[in-house]
């Protein structure tokens, strides 16, 4: 909602002789108080098209006093890179007004515990969170609708991956790998298009995947593999192409695979390999044989037996030119 909308209902409250205050605080107004509260909320956040407060190069913080320097900007043109082995907190509001970073918002620290804020960010290239080892939660990035590229990896204390409401391209890869304190990975509902490749794996802890609903094209190839612990995967149900491969294996733990229901091509190869108590992978309700361009690899899952499993039909029959299919428990 722009700003000019915000400010057109807020002047329709006042014309009602409420004021904004009043009602955010008023119980007896019913929804009202909500209203304004979501209203005020979300007037924070500068208009994109207002004048522009603009610092060039590259923006390293290894303090609060340096983050507060950047109060009132709207716009980097450069990296912004928050570092240090002594930064345990920040408070990141004198940067509520930062729309753009035409480079790389980049996170590097030994002792940083929570990342919360950068909702009005729109854009940035690569956004980088990694190798943070005390980091433990991260909310914010509300307003982000695209980047190049996101990586959230090599966090082990992470707990949480905030659902980026409004992020719905990645025009580069997403790499979301060796957080071993991530239990579930839910997040990523607005997200439609990945330009690159997923990496999704060795996520030590992580047990289910329910993400991902919204998305319908991935150019690169899915790696979903060596999460220890994943027993469920049920998102990724608008998901209808993969260019490259679908990498599935050596998930010890995953016993079904709901999802994946309207996939119909993957552009290279389909791997189905590894994992030890998988019993079903009747969740390819879409993908025909024809929708597999190259080869199909469905090996060492020692409890999947297709005699037992309404076998998907892209599964060729055993022993066919260029496929390798052990539908049995030896």
């Amino acid at each position: 909602m722009s700003k000019f909308s915000i400010n057109g209902l807020i002047v329709v409250i006042l014309l009602l002789g409420v004021s904004p205050t009043y009602a955010q605080k008023n119980d007896n107004l019913g929804f009202l108080p909500a209203i304004i509260s979501f209203l005020l909320d979300a007037n924070q956040c500068p208009a994109a098209s207002t004048s522009e407060t603009t610092l060039s190069g590259i923006q390293v913080i290894r303090s609060q006093e340096d983050l507060n320097q950047l109060s009132g900007t709207t716009q980097i043109d450069g990296d912004l890179i928050i570092e240090g082995d002594s930064i345990h907190t920040l408070d990141f509001s004198p940067l509520d007004s930062l729309l753009f970073i035409t480079g790389d918002l980049e996170f590097n620290t030994d002792q940083l515990i929570a990342i919360d804020g950068f909702n009005c960010l729109l854009e940035t290239d690569n956004l980088f969170i990694d190798s943070n080892n005390t980091l433990s939660t991260i909310d914010g990035f509300s307003s982000l609708t695209s980047t190049t590229g996101l990586s959230i990896s090599g966090n082990d204390a992470l707990t949480n991956i905030p659902d980026f409401t409004a992020l719905t391209t990645v025009r580069g890869s997403l790499f979301l790998a060796n957080n071993n304190a991530l239990t579930n990975l839910s997040g990523f509902s607005a997200l439609t298009f990945i330009g690159g490749t997923i990496f999704l794996e060795f996520n030590d802890a992580l047990t289910s995947i329910s993400g991902f609903q919204a998305l319908t094209s991935v150019v690169g190839t899915l790696f979903l593999e060596l999460n220890d612990t994943l027993t469920t995967i049920s998102g990724f149900s608008a998901l209808t192409s993969i260019g490259g491969t679908l990498f599935l294996e050596s998930n010890e733990a995953l016993t079904t695979l709901a999802g994946f229901s309207a996939l119909t091509s993957v552009g290279s190869d389909l791997n189905i390999n590894n994992n030890d108590v998988l019993t079903s992978i009747a969740g390819f309700n879409s993908l025909s044989r024809l929708g597999v361009t190259n080869h199909i690899f469905v090996n060492g899952n020692s409890l999947f037996d297709c005699s037992s499993d309404p076998a998907p039909s892209f599964l060729p029959v055993t022993g066919s030119v260029d496929n390798e299919i052990n539908c049995s428990t030896e």
